[in-house]
């Protein structure tokens, strides 16, 4: 049973001169086993033996079993040991990795071993503008170099993953690896996840939106579902992923134009009870129905951010965004009989009354209402008749009166009573007419 001391005694050993390159590598597993163990794994920090695997690791740069055991090692400790002290103490050891990766690139042992370390690291420390390039760079040319090698792609993806999380990296090779690794193993559910988060993720970088359209990253996104129709969390990512683009609406059309919105549907329908999925879908095509020119195209897709809202009653967020689509959408009146048919007043003040403290959804809901008011007599009498501004009023009362939300209700309540007047006085008109 391993112990401090014997942590003491495997520093000592590192330490000796004379120590050749096998009794180092087996030093290197000596130090994963210590880490592995929760008990030790502090202890192997504060002893600094990850300086001594990083030293070793240096001092035999040119044999493949050291690097190997090395990069087992550093992933052992940067996996047991995520706190502060030890990505301190982490934090240069990509350096290393990097010249193990360089030093050997035909091993695939050295690389599969070096990138899985790389990942961990990368998960947790933000790697400067150099450590990223770098790190991106050893990851694609190992997916380019080793491509039927299953377990060192996903290695190599992880670190992708973990780079685009926290740092730009570049979108057209990012997606055009990714395509390779899902066109080779699409029936690996594990790397498939792994790719569609990277994808995921460099979605969120506007300028990385020409790159991705350019790749056709909707086709391949809508590939990924297809062959996993099961998979929640590849649903899920796509799901994040559109939203991300959504978000720019210079590219709204061009999503539309791709069939983004129908994929968004396909994802909700297959997962009704994923809230992720539900909420990302809906919060993307509500930004697609802000554009006036694409909401009639998109009305199809009510009675579905309708049913999302009605199945998953207690989402506060998802009821907030489907109140948002159907503001959206209520912003062109054509389309307002079909939102009056399938009851979005009705789910507008359903939502109201069962959130009344989430001022965001009350936003929604008003303007919402304004929109219908200010469509004609038709919409603004259904909101009067069901009471929505009269419920939005309560909900008001206990806010400041220059609120955004106040000041949008009363000045729904204002256009109402000007439209309902004017309606009056054309059907006294017509039922009166002036004769010379």
């Amino acid at each position: 049973c391993d112990n401090e001391s014997d942590i003491e005694r495997v520093r000592r050993d590192f330490a000796r001169e004379s120590a050749d390159p096998d009794q180092i590598a087996w030093l290197c597993r000596d130090t994963h086993r210590f880490a592995s163990r929760p008990a030790l794994a502090p202890a192997v920090i504060s002893s600094g033996l990850h300086h001594c695997v990083l030293r070793a690791m240096a001092r035999f740069l040119d044999l493949a079993p050291v690097q190997v055991a090395g990069c087992v090692a550093i992933k052992a400790i940067a996996t047991s040991s995520r706190t502060g002290q030890a990505a301190l103490c982490l934090h240069k050891s990509h350096l290393i990795i990097h010249k193990a990766l360089g030093a050997h690139k035909t091993a695939p042992d050295v690389q599969s071993a070096g990138l899985s370390a790389l990942a961990v690291i990368l998960a947790d420390a933000h790697a400067d503008a150099q450590a990223t390039q770098v790190s991106e760079s050893c990851a694609h040319f190992a997916i380019q170099n080793f491509a039927q090698d299953r377990d060192l792609l996903l290695a190599a993806c992880k670190v992708i993953c973990n780079l685009s999380e926290k740092s730009p990296v570049s979108a057209a090779a990012t997606i055009s690896a990714m395509a390779e690794i899902c066109d080779a193993f699409t029936e690996d559910v594990e790397l498939m996840q792994i790719a569609m988060l990277t994808i995921s993720n460099v979605c969120s970088s506007p300028r990385n939106v020409d790159a991705l359209f350019q790749a056709n990253v909707v086709g391949l996104m809508s590939k990924l579902t297809d062959a996993h129709p099961e998979s929640v969390a590849i649903h899920e990512q796509v799901c994040t992923g559109l939203l991300r683009l959504s978000l720019n609406s210079d590219f709204a059309e061009k999503l539309v134009e791709v069939h983004a919105d129908e994929l968004l549907v396909k994802a909700m329908d297959r997962h009704p009870q994923s809230i992720a999925v539900q909420i990302d879908a809906v919060s993307a095509l509500a930004e697609l129905m802000a554009r006036q020119s694409l909401s009639a195209s998109l009305a199809s897709h009510l009675p579905c951010v309708a049913r999302a809202a009605q199945e998953l009653p207690d989402c506060a967020q998802l009821r907030r965004v489907a109140i948002q689509a159907l503001a959206n959408l209520a912003g062109n009146t054509v389309l307002h009989p079909e939102l009056l048919e399938q009851g979005a007043i009705q789910l507008a003040i359903e939502s109201v009354e069962r959130f009344p403290r989430n001022e965001n959804l009350q936003l929604f809901a008003a303007a919402l209402a304004l929109n219908l008011v200010l469509g004609g007599p038709v919409s603004c009498k259904a909101v009067d008749e069901h009471g929505l501004l009269s419920r939005l009023q309560v909900v008001v009362a206990h806010m400041e009166p220059s609120s955004t939300i106040a000041l949008l209700v009363q000045r729904a309540v204002t256009a109402m009573a000007q439209v309902l007047n004017a309606d009056q006085e054309a059907s006294a008109s017509a039922a009166n007419p002036h004769t010379s």
